[in-house]
């Protein structure tokens, strides 16, 4: 194992985790529009969104995937293996937890006299606060001995794919134009 490829491969894990991050805001945002646009929601736009953000995580993941193997693998680190595999697994809790808050959204939205449905997002606003997404990094872990960031990631942005940017921002566009009022005459 080299201290580079051990480097070099926990950079690429990093912006990966800056692309997840990036991708969850995409979603949030265009889930803002989609609820913007009731009563008349423009669901095969926010389909079209959805469908494009779980591109985009499955294809992180895949990559993490390829990471954990080389880290097991070639680099002889099965220690911080784990550590990925476990965040994988809080990763897909989290993306549960957001499709359910969202879901929540809508109903609460919907039918703001019900009070179980506000009840409800306010319980999974409070499970998605509380819960540790991120693996122990703290004292003990594998990982908190290596630099934070990555040696040269300092001060760096991490920046998703222009693929997916692209695509996720069209979508939240697009959701942002249905809720617009029309501008034609009355």
């Amino acid at each position: 194992m080299t201290d580079e490829a051990l480097r070099a491969l926990l950079q690429r894990f990093y912006a990966l985790q800056g692309e997840r991050v990036e991708t969850y805001r995409l979603f949030e945002e265009g889930h803002r529009a989609y609820l913007s646009s009731a009563p008349h929601y423009d669901f095969p736009r926010y389909r079209q969104l959805v469908h494009e953000v779980t591109a985009a995580f499955s294809g992180i993941s895949r990559e993490v995937l390829q990471l954990q193997g080389r880290l097991r693998g070639e680099l002889g680190r099965p220690d911080l293996a784990q550590h990925l595999t476990r965040l994988q697994e809080r990763e897909q809790e989290k993306l549960q937890l957001t499709a359910q808050l969202q879901l929540a959204r809508q109903r609460a939205q919907d039918e703001p006299s019900v009070d179980t449905h506000q009840q409800e997002v306010r319980e999974l606003k409070h499970r998605s606060v509380s819960t540790p997404w991120s693996p122990p990094f703290g004292a003990g872990s594998p990982l908190h001995t290596l630099p934070f960031p990555p040696a040269g990631l300092e001060g760096a942005q991490m920046v998703p794919s222009k693929e997916l940017l692209f695509g996720a921002l069209r979508i939240v566009w697009r959701c942002r134009a249905a809720a617009l009022p029309s501008a034609s005459p009355g």
